[in-house]
């Protein structure tokens, strides 16, 4: 990578987690208080069909590693990571707060973050 585009990338991600903190976001927190880790997830859930996950309504609290964003509009997926086992995460703009989607938007690959909502199988089948 070359340095112009290295200091660049810093630059961006230094203002980055300067507006996460503008938005009241603790940016090295000390803990978040997961109920299951991403392997545990997709270990007993991972089987279960989309019908058996809707009426179990699951809840969830995990966290994990960014390793791939993509945006669809109002619809956008994260694909976390915790070293094991990968989930993805959906994000719809009408569904959250427009603080909690500001946030999501300042995130960048390799962030670490907690996420929290009710598991559930997206169309193309994927447990997320």
């Amino acid at each position: 990578m070359s340095q112009q585009k290295e200091t660049d990338q810093l630059l961006q991600r230094r203002a980055n987690m300067a507006e996460l903190a503008k938005l009241g976001v603790s940016i090295y927190p000390h803990a978040f208080q997961r109920t299951d880790t991403i392997k545990s997830l997709v270990a007993v859930h991972g089987h279960r069909t989309r019908e058996d996950i809707d009426q179990a309504k699951i809840q969830t609290k995990t966290a994990g590693r960014i390793l791939v964003i993509r945006k669809f509009g109002k619809a956008n997926f994260l694909l976390l990571s915790d070293g094991l086992s990968s989930i993805q995460v959906y994000i719809r703009q009408d569904s959250v707060s427009e603080r909690d989607f500001s946030i999501y938007k300042l995130l960048d690959f390799g962030d670490v973050i907690g996420v929290e909502g009710r598991l559930f199988r997206t169309k193309s089948d994927e447990l997320t």
